[in-house]
């Protein structure tokens, strides 16, 4: 089949990790199926659009930058504009795609409904988008349009059951199947059993967001902990907005010395070194979907302490880790305390192995299947 991606966020030459999740969804459908992708980003020095392509097998990546405007009319015409002209060129190219797969139901899925009314082309959705877990919508405009996308679409394929019913609960119809995230197949490979250490290593992966994350509250956690043990460490990996306010809350708490050590942004491949040298994974968010580094901890065979929260329970279990109530510091507590003394009993291989349904083969057949369902249903 000849499938087009048209995603709301992707790597692209101003962020790298922008969307990295739906270039490994590309990557898993790559491997059974044609796949282009037509990205669009705005950018507020440019005077006119620039168009990158590049290829990598099966999957063709198409990029449109063009220049971010002050008129939001201008920028919205702009945009459906250089879609349109966009999705003609890739059929001039490459010939009618089979399905359209849009990520979000956003702007770019108004071009997917496009395409279903001027080609005859049906259209999936993806869904990772946290707001519906906070009913979070712009306006009632944004609200009833959302709900006309989703009930257009031919499957809605959140990746977490837990976001799924918050779409439904938000009134958004359709045909719900579940698709988790991506991970990449390394995560899988060199799996041994956690190695016991006078000094554990508690990492924890995150985009600094204070107000999802909540790093200020794992670290005054960590204070409490190191008051009572200090056979531990933890890794802070990651980059965003917060870093420095985090790292200077780190400063006021006067953590013991190297009890935290910030790490800054690292590559896949040096995230699995990462996880391979912890004894275990940490994430204390306010609210999550499916945390592709919880994920990533389980394909590693690390078992994890995290938030009872969103896609999180879908996650973790008694097999494979521990979680705890959101924003709550004594559980947290417990938990940390209970874990740096438990962590090598789990069994890293059975972790490894539960967490398969994560790898490029499982998603992109399940992906497969949905697609053959979608344009069955179509005809």
């Amino acid at each position: 089949m000849h499938i087009v991606f048209l995603p709301a966020w992707y790597p692209n030459r101003n962020d790298d990790m922008e969307g990295l999740f739906v270039r490994k969804h590309a990557l898993a459908v790559a491997a059974h199926h044609k796949v282009d992708v037509l990205f669009l980003k705005a950018e507020p020095n440019l005077k006119e659009p620039q168009f990158e392509h590049f290829e990598h097998g099966n999957l063709r990546e198409h990029y449109i930058y063009y220049p971010r405007g002050n008129n939001k009319v201008c920028m919205v015409l702009r945009f459906f504009a250089l879609y349109r002209s966009g999705i003609k060129h890739i059929m001039k190219e490459y010939g009618k795609p089979d399905l359209v797969h849009a990520h979000v139901l956003d702007g770019n899925s108004f071009m997917a409904l496009w395409t279903k009314y001027r080609y005859h082309i049906p259209y999936v959705v993806t869904e990772h988008w946290t707001r519906y877990l906070r009913n979070d919508f712009k306006s009632y405009l944004h609200r009833f349009l959302t709900k006309w996308l989703a009930r257009k679409a031919q499957w809605i394929m959140p990746v977490s059951e837990d976001l799924g019913k918050a779409m439904r609960k938000c009134g958004v119809k359709g045909n719900y199947q579940q698709v988790s995230n991506v991970v990449d197949d390394f995560f899988f490979q060199n799996i041994s059993p956690a190695s016991v250490s006078n000094c554990k290593t508690i990492l924890h992966i995150c985009c600094f967001s204070e107000a999802a994350k909540n790093n200020f509250g794992l670290l005054r956690t960590v204070k409490k902990l190191s008051e009572t043990r200090s056979d531990f460490k933890l890794l802070m990996v990651g980059d965003g907005k917060d870093r420095a306010a985090t790292q200077a809350y780190a400063e006021h708490l006067q953590l013991p010395q190297n009890s935290v050590v910030f790490i800054g942004k690292l590559q896949p491949p040096e995230i699995k070194k990462a996880l391979n040298d912890c004894s275990f994974s940490v994430l204390f968010s306010n609210y999550e979907n499916q945390p592709v580094v919880i994920c990533e901890s389980l394909a590693c065979g690390k078992p994890v302490v995290a938030t009872h929260v969103g896609g999180i329970p879908e996650l973790i279990n008694e097999t494979n880790g521990i979680t705890v109530p959101v924003q709550d510091e004594t559980a947290l507590y417990h938990a940390l305390n209970r874990m740096l003394d438990t962590y090598q009993t789990y069994d890293s291989a059975d972790i490894s192995h539960r967490a398969e349904e994560f790898s490029f083969a499982r998603v992109g057949e399940k992906y497969s299947r949905i697609y053959q369902s979608a344009v069955s249903k179509s005809k």
